[in-house]
């Protein structure tokens, strides 16, 4: 080959890696933030009123126990049990229960701590 063409093929190549070094640097720079919106949304409407919460205590398996309030003592549940809002639930070692909140069933593992605090239904409860 002429000497002219290693030049030119020379000058290709060194070019051809300046575009992907160049390239790779823009690929990796992050995009420009986007312009702010024009006015933020208006706020939620406020949640429903909670409704108190009424678990029913639907199975048992193993030591399982609960407690009307923080200070109370612990006492043992037998399935068809109702708590109430503010009671905590616990589980002992291998111990399981199933709670029935009305629109869910809600499944305790072993040992397990559970509060039963405020519900808010899908939809409103409508």
């Amino acid at each position: 080959m002429p000497p002219g063409v290693w030049a030119s093929l020379g000058m290709t190549i060194l070019c051809v890696c300046a575009a992907l070094v160049i390239g790779a640097s823009f690929a990796n720079t992050a995009p420009a933030p986007a312009a702010p919106a024009a006015a933020a949304p208006a706020p939620a409407p406020a949640a429903p009123a909670a409704a108190k919460v009424s678990a029913l205590v639907k199975i048992v398996d193993g030591t399982v126990e609960t407690r009307p309030a923080v200070g109370q003592p612990w006492v043992p549940v037998k399935a068809g049990a109702a708590l109430e809002e503010g009671a905590d639930l616990r589980t002992r070692f291998r111990a399981r229960c199933v709670l029935d909140m009305t629109e869910s069933l809600v499944q305790v593992g072993p040992l397990t701590v559970v509060r039963l605090g405020e519900y808010y239904p899908p939809n409103g409860g409508k």
